[in-house]
């Protein structure tokens, strides 16, 4: 099992395969490649290459471990085991529970399900403002409204969002190390990192909570000219303790001593209204 767990985790790296058949015999080793599309992100591909191995009839195909000496014959424990890396992979669990490597959702109507994220608000708030839905997007009324994807990213990554503003300011991507609870029962911002557009450029935010007061600090700036109701791609790559921002051709970086190895990635509407349309984030080393 560690072999497979290894195969999850590292893509396969220690599996090497063959492409040709030994002479006078019915065995083929594959190459590796072959096999990673067994571990690929998309949940299709995995069903499909599940259906492909059962129409050659698991004939006599060896895998071989070389640095562990060992061939594995694709027997009723072989497939149960390919069959539990599918599943696996399916449910985007990858070595822990809480983290994920990957998450996309457009924000069209029907096309997202507000249970896969965690809705957040301003320790500064009575209440917390929902998010409108249009045809091709979701919006705020104007007031403060966030969340952010219920599992944990860990490492590296990149956040993008299509978003627009309606007037002046300020939708948001947020990274959050760490979310406190409100009275309410609800979630509110503890230590987070607010990557803000409006119609002068760039702002960047960062929230600490001291003795349950909200303390903002502006950590970076960008100035350039940027339009209301124009759908902009905000991109945001965490890599270390740097964080590095494109949007409409700009591109800016700059250091943050208070990022954390694991955080929530989501989105924040407010001071006016702002349109999200879709939002992907990828943890950008193990998905190259």
């Amino acid at each position: 099992m560690l072999i497979y767990n290894n195969c999850i985790k590292y893509g396969a790296e220690k599996l090497h395969f063959e492409n040709t058949a030994k002479p006078h015999s019915n065995t083929k080793i594959y190459r590796r490649e072959n096999f990673s599309l067994i571990l690929g992100r998309n949940t299709n591909e995995n069903l499909g290459m599940l259906s492909a191995w059962k129409t050659i009839s698991y004939r006599k195909y060896a895998k071989t471990l070389f640095g562990q000496g060992l061939a594995i014959k694709p027997n009723n424990f072989l497939k149960a085991i390919i069959f539990m890396i599918i599943t696996l992979e399916s449910a985007s669990i990858f070595l822990s529970a809480g983290e994920i490597d990957q998450m996309s959702s457009s924000f069209n109507k029907n096309a997202w399900n507000s249970s896969d994220w965690i809705f957040v608000k301003r320790r500064d708030m009575a209440g917390r403002s929902e998010w409108l839905q249009k045809d091709d997007c979701i919006e705020n009324d104007g007031n403060h409204t966030a969340m952010v994807y219920k599992k944990k990213f860990k490492g590296d990554m990149t956040a993008t969002a299509a978003t627009a503003f309606a007037d002046r300011m300020a939708p948001a991507i947020v990274i959050v190390s760490k979310l406190g609870e409100a009275a309410d029962g609800g979630k509110v911002f503890d230590e987070h990192i607010e990557i803000v557009i409006y119609d002068e450029g760039v702002n960047i935010w960062r929230l600490h909570t001291v003795d349950g007061k909200s303390l903002w600090e502006k950590t970076a700036f960008w100035k350039f000219k940027l339009t209301k109701n124009n759908m902009y791609k905000l991109e945001v790559t965490k890599t270390g303790k740097a964080l590095s921002v494109k949007v409409d051709g700009q591109t800016m970086g700059y250091v943050d001593s208070s990022l954390q190895e694991e955080y929530y990635v989501g989105i924040t509407g407010c001071e006016g209204v702002n349109r999200f349309y879709n939002f992907t984030v990828k943890n950008i080393n193990k998905l190259k």
